[in-house]
């Protein structure tokens, strides 16, 4: 009986969770002021709750900066507040994924401020491409996504998709 309850209760908060998920999409090209500042497209903006004018910015996983809004960064943040802190692995993770996380706003412009930490560790210069990723954002300097990505084939893609999805 109590395995049950646990299981509902854990399928509960996934539907909860996914119900309440952005689906962010689209791609767009967007640059870097010298403040450090960095227009976020209308287009962009229209898929987000209305009203919504706080975010998270934190160093991302590639070379890049990425945006989160509150409830994408809480739910994104779970598994790592799950972490034991009596862990030396997992305090090491927490911080190299936490330390160098941002609030910003927009500001009336649709402008947010990127910390300059955060452009040094992105390496953001002047031409950036903004990346939706289902709940988050992904802002890379222009260069360095096309490095990564830009030679990727239609083959190339159907055999990563097959590798990690298989027969989904």
């Amino acid at each position: 009986m109590g395995q049950s309850v646990t299981k509902c209760l854990y399928l509960l908060k996934l539907w909860k969770r996914n119900t309440n998920m952005l689906n962010l999409n689209g791609s767009f090209p967007s640059t870097l002021d010298p403040k450090g500042r960095v227009k976020l497209p209308s287009a962009l903006l229209r898929q987000f709750q209305e009203g919504t004018s706080e975010f998270m910015l934190v160093q991302g996983l590639d070379t890049c900066v990425r945006l989160f809004t509150p409830q994408s960064w809480d739910a994104y943040t779970e598994p790592i507040r799950n972490l034991s802190d009596f862990n030396p692995e997992a305090r090491v993770l927490k911080q190299l994924m936490l330390s160098g996380n941002n609030k910003v706003e927009l500001d009336s412009a649709d402008r947010i401020l990127i910390p300059k930490m955060l452009i040094e560790k992105g390496k953001l210069e002047k031409d950036l491409k903004i990346v939706c990723l289902f709940d988050k954002v992904e802002i890379w300097d222009a260069r360095l996504h096309e490095e990564k990505f830009g030679d990727f084939s239609s083959s190339d893609l159907s055999a990563l998709a097959a590798k990690l999805l298989g027969n989904i």
